[in-house]
């Protein structure tokens, strides 16, 4: 605080009766009322006497002892008799400095002097105290902020979670299924990999015109062949531990036994009848296996057991434990008179099912030789009625369905067993045993197999027939998630020691699927996390629009802070706490 003192008019109007002096000592005694920090005497004697000027001189001296008092005089003697400081000026420009204050400064900068900064926690509550302030526009910001940042957490979050869950149903689930190596097979991903390769390379057709592209090469490499005789000597002596980390090793025959029922001579497991005028042929047998483990696992028994003898079935029905009006006509559960294009849908009793019994008739039993030729005699229903009446007996005693987690249903189920005894007895029949003196004579036709539709192989599959050693299929169950993933390392492990030849290429159904689950969900949450992306980015230009806005705002605050020594770091980091 400042106060002047002097003679001049508009500080205090003086009256005629006050001389110099006394309005001297009125404007000091003012200015002592107003408490001033700082007094400047402005020629406080230029229009007194010397003795006036000495009283007013020595009023100033007791003054200046908690004061600052500044005097400007032309007096010499007055101020060196009572200034400690004089500084003498002419024409604007400082002559000399009786005390001047450079050195000290220069002093204070190399010793004392210390850089200001300001506080984290300083910047903070600064930025608090302007967003409450403004509280609606900080509630939109940050809402608006909010969206983009919560939308990639929630997508990100629910893809993780997605994932696991596909993780856990890898282990429990998906692991039960087998890895499947088949004696011939197609590597259908490379078939759909080439036809879009083609699809893509291959020019384009001129109008009116069809053109082609060569496939030669394509077809002759579809088709792939499995050493699968040579796999399963080596899985039978527990190569790489395959048979201990597996619950069941399923060996196939591509044999398919035949089931009739005593009064009929329409076979069971095959049913030939008419459909809106046209005829179809179905299959309703399906080889379950031997291990109870599995059968516990993968199945859910409606009454009676599981199989145990090798002359034993079980009808499949589906997890709500229906069955096909197709299959129950083949079990003869409903009235064959009646039978009509459509089948109407029927309530059996398990009683109905449980005990009642189905003929085996051998596959190759269904051929007799005449003239020098093996021929079917399926059609004739006498030579048939004599298999049935002749055929092993079967009892059905149980009914099942299957779990979740097992696809097959609407079948009747038989044995490991009775798989093998079919190939057994079929193996020693004459028709069998013509076919196998020379495998390049269709033992039908006698004459070479022609074509793709003929082939030794489909003659054994016709006549039920097939080596132990070398089967059409193998299942391989892991006992769970670990042992499955040691299974397929041991089964990459044979290939790489294997010969060419005897490589394998097998199917793990588990990890297409899994694959296949994890691209979808991989692009959907691309897709997801793109469209949330945009709204950051738009929220993030709001947020910097507002910002450049409250510092135009608050201009004058960033002046007096840089006045009281705040750095331009120390500015930023205030916006930057908002």
């Amino acid at each position: 605080m400042l106060e002047k003192v002097g003679l001049i008019d508009h500080i205090y109007k003086r009256p005629a009766e006050l001389s110099g002096g006394q309005m001297q000592r009125v404007a000091i005694a003012r200015a002592l009322i107003n408490n001033p920090d700082i007094i400047l005497a402005d020629e406080p004697t230029g229009a007194l006497d010397s003795k006036t000027s000495l009283q007013i001189m020595e009023l100033l001296n007791e003054v200046a002892k908690d004061r600052l008092v500044i005097m400007v005089t032309h007096n010499q003697d007055l101020a060196e008799k009572y200034s400690n400081r004089i500084i003498r000026i002419q024409d604007g420009v400082i002559l000399s400095d009786t005390n001047p204050y450079q050195e000290e400064i220069e002093t204070i900068s190399k010793k004392d002097k210390k850089k200001t900064s300001m506080s984290i926690m300083t910047s903070l509550s600064l930025s608090l105290n302007n967003l409450m302030t403004k509280k609606g526009r900080t509630f939109l910001t940050s809402f608006a902020g909010s969206i983009g940042i919560i939308g990639i957490a929630l997508i990100l979050s629910i893809s993780s979670g997605v994932q696991n869950y596909i993780n856990d149903s890898e282990k429990t689930t998906f692991a039960s299924l087998p890895l499947m190596i088949e004696r011939e097979t197609v590597d259908a991903m490379s078939i759909i990999q080439n036809e879009m390769d083609n699809a893509m390379s291959e020019s384009k057709c001129e109008d009116g015109f069809v053109c082609t592209y060569n496939d030669a090469n394509k077809m002759s490499t579809e088709k792939i062949h499995n050493n699968t005789a040579k796999l399963k000597t080596a899985i039978d002596d527990n190569y790489k531990n395959i048979k201990s980390n597996s619950s069941e090793v399923k060996y196939n025959y591509n044999i398919t036994p035949i089931f009739y029922n005593e009064d009929s001579s329409t076979p069971a497991s095959y049913l030939n009848t008419g459909s809106n005028y046209e005829t179809f042929y179905s299959n309703f047998t399906y080889e379950l296996g031997e291990n109870k483990n599995n059968l516990n696992k993968n199945y859910e028994i409606l009454d009676g057991r599981f199989p145990e003898k090798y002359d034993e079935l079980v009808i499949i029905a589906n997890k709500n434990g229906t069955i096909s009006s197709s299959l129950a006509y083949a079990l003869n559960l409903v009235d064959r008179n009646e039978k009509k294009k459509e089948f109407e849908s029927a309530n059996i009793k398990y009683d109905e099912i449980i005990g009642k019994e189905l003929k085996l008739v051998l596959n190759s039993s269904l051929f007799a030789k005449e003239d020098g030729y093996w021929v079917s005699k399926q059609s004739n229903t006498n030579y048939v009625k004599e298999l049935v009446n002749a055929g092993l007996s079967l009892k059905i005693v149980g009914i099942i369905k299957p779990k979740e987690n097992t696809m097959f249903s609407n079948y009747i189920g038989y044995t490991t067993s009775l798989s093998k005894y079919v190939m057994t007895r079929n193996n020693d029949s004459e028709i069998v045993k013509e076919q196998k003196k020379d495998e390049t004579i269709n033992v039908f036709t006698n004459a070479p197999f022609q074509g793709d539709y003929e082939s030794v192989d489909s003659n054994y599959s016709i006549l039920g027939a097939a080596d132990e050693n070398n089967p059409s299929s193998i299942y391989i169950y892991p006992k769970g998630y670990n042992e499955k993933d040691e299974i397929n390392n041991a089964l990459e492990e044979y290939n790489k020691k294997a010969d060419k030849k005897d490589k394998i290429f097998f199917v793990d159904n588990a990890d297409i699927i899994l694959k296949s689950i994890t691209s979808i969900i991989n692009i959907i949450t691309y897709v997801l996390v793109a469209f949330v992306a945009i709204s950051l980015v738009v929220s993030s230009i709001m947020i910097a629009i507002i910002t450049y806005i409250s510092v135009l705002e608050r201009t004058k605050e960033i002046g007096i802070l840089r006045a009281i020594g705040a750095s331009k770091k120390d500015i930023s980091r205030v916006f930057k706490s908002e």
